[in-house]
């Protein structure tokens, strides 16, 4: 049985893992100019060093003494499905859908654990944690929605940022007047038959092509929505793992296992991105071009052929590394201390502590309510009463999710 005191820490440290993580996020944004797959592979990397030295500190000779073959089994397999596949998820679901529709989903994520928790670690489900879970959750999607509308009044009063279009917006009217022609009177000299048929061609393949174009947009974002889905699975029954198998470690040594792992899996994946990849697609681009294939629609009377694009090797699917300063690698650095090994030292010791695992998913989920500070600090972003109001009310949520049982006991 956990005592109310080491419950309350483990609630703290919970509480401001999120800051944490947040920090390093604002950081990364700041300076990194890689993909995203690469800044994974390097936070992971760094961070391993940095559990590595510590699980030596705390531990010493006794390094990993209580790591048997069954805990580091489960340890990997729960880096695999949260950090390997549920990260990539995470991002992809990220890069299509938006954050607003991402934190919606990922809302879902303390109730999904409360479920896991009663099937699989027989955790009880009490009334108050569960109203606690609502409150707090429903003031957390106020922030977000709220720093998602101050976005969207930023842009040009249509829902679109200046100089682009929004996903969804392309209106089949607006494809004749971006493909350069006239739609001329009946009356007009140049009004000809063949002008007619030229025009009504071109309008008909710039229709059919915005009709594909808005087709594979639905698809993107169908595929965008079942992504950030199984992350809200995969990363839940990450953390159970965890908490299931890592019982006998610490927090540094669990973290190595499982940042190690998808360290050394991630660079796997950057091997076959910069020699495997690149020359599947060539050997397939050159296949393509002994078999031209060529599109319906006629171009100046010949046929256009469609062509392949693949990707050369070296070419932009190759893992590289971006061309950053000493100054900007050094915050790079300072952001993976805060985001890759601070946070997850300091989530895994509430972890353990933290005897609901749906009251520590909700409190791992407060992420947005410490961006208001931070975006006040960093970037002078302007906080609204209504996101005030959402933190308070987040923060009253915890009322019944900790303090209900130690009240009326």
């Amino acid at each position: 049985m956990v005592s109310s005191q080491t419950e309350a820490i483990g609630v703290t440290a919970a509480a401001f893992t999120p800051l944490l993580g947040a920090l390093g996020l604002f950081i990364w944004n700041k300076v990194w100019t890689g993909d995203a797959y690469t800044l994974n592979l390097v936070k992971c990397s760094v961070g391993s060093l940095g559990f590595v030295f510590m699980g030596l500190c705390t531990r010493g000779a006794t390094w990993l003494g209580g790591a048997d073959d069954v805990a580091v089994f489960w340890l990997i397999v729960s880096s695999f499905v949260g950090i390997v596949i549920g990260d990539n998820l995470w991002l992809h679901s990220l890069s299509v859908l938006g954050a607003r529709r991402v934190i919606l989903i990922d809302i879902l994520k303390p109730f999904i654990a409360l479920i896991f928790a009663h099937l699989l670690l027989f955790e009880g489900i009490g009334y108050a944690t569960v109203l606690g879970m609502c409150i707090t959750l429903a003031g957390v999607l106020t922030v977000a929605l709220e720093r998602e509308g101050d976005a969207k009044e930023r842009t040009d009063g249509r829902g679109e940022s200046p100089g682009g279009e929004s996903p969804g917006t392309v209106e089949l009217s607006d494809v004749a007047a971006d493909d350069g022609s006239e739609l001329l009177p009946a009356d007009s000299p140049r009004s000809g038959r063949d002008d007619v048929t030229g025009v009504t061609a071109v309008t008909a393949a710039s229709t059919t092509e915005a009709v594909a174009s808005s087709a594979l947009r639905d698809s993107r974002m169908r595929w965008g929505y079942v992504a950030a889905a199984l992350n809200v699975a995969f990363d839940t029954w990450g953390t159970v793992l965890t908490k299931e198998h890592g019982v006998g470690l610490n927090t540094w040594e669990i973290n190595v296992v499982r940042f190690g792992f998808a360290a050394l899996a991630l660079a796997l994946g950057a091997v076959f991105r910069a020699y495997a990849q690149p020359r599947i697609h060539a050997a397939m681009r050159r296949r393509r071009e002994n078999e031209p294939d060529f599109d319906d629609v006629e171009d100046g009377g010949r046929r256009r052929a469609r062509g392949w694009h693949g990707v050369k090797p070296g070419g932009s699917n190759a893992f590289r590394l971006p061309d950053l300063t000493r100054s900007q690698w050094g915050q790079v650095l300072v952001g993976i201390m805060f985001t890759t090994f601070l946070a997850p030292g300091l989530g895994n010791f509430a972890l353990f502590k933290v005897p609901s695992l749906a009251v520590f998913s909700t409190l791992m989920c407060v992420g947005p309510i410490y961006a208001l500070p931070l975006g006040y600090l960093i970037k002078g972003e302007e906080v609204s009463a209504r996101a005030v109001g959402g933190s308070v009310l987040a923060v009253v949520g915890v009322i019944p999710m900790f303090f209900w049982d130690h009240i009326i006991a």
